[in-house]
């Protein structure tokens, strides 16, 4: 006897979708940033749920953020990480998305692109990352 479906055929759940753009090993990913960046200061706060803490970039914010960083246990933990966020067009995941940087490659390479008469202000192209990981390290190719 054949089973009568309960589902439709061919059906798949939704993959649960972020709104913040995730640079994923050996991929490259491509977006238009639509927006002038927020600039900050973060950290990790791993006393009960980890999550992470932003605070503006200031002097003064630098300062609360590392005093907030130390009361983590560990000393990887303590770490204060500058960042850059952005709305940004991603063109693989076809969304609005959050862009939050932080790796200090990719800011240099796109501020080199600003400094850059050729290219000038991001709003004006699309930018590609790509990471890459081997062993233990791990770096980002960035173009315009």
């Amino acid at each position: 006897m054949k089973e009568q479906s309960f589902l439709p055929a061919g059906y798949e759940p939704p993959k649960a979708t972020s709104r913040y753009t995730k640079f994923e090993e050996g991929k490259t990913t491509r977006f238009r940033i639509l927006s002038s960046p927020i600039l900050g200061w973060e950290y990790w706060d791993k006393t009960d749920k980890p999550k992470p803490i932003r605070i503006a970039y200031t002097e003064e914010g630098y300062k609360q953020a590392v005093v907030e960083a130390r009361k983590n246990s560990k000393m990887e933990d303590q770490t204060v990480r500058h960042f850059w966020a952005m709305q940004v067009w991603n063109y693989d995941t076809k969304q609005i998305e959050i862009c939050e940087i932080t790796q200090k490659t990719i800011l240099a390479a796109i501020r080199n692109y600003i400094a850059d008469d050729e290219y000038g202000s991001p709003l004006k192209y699309d930018i590609k990352v790509t990471k890459n990981k081997d062993k233990d390290k791990v770096t980002y190719d960035v173009s315009p």
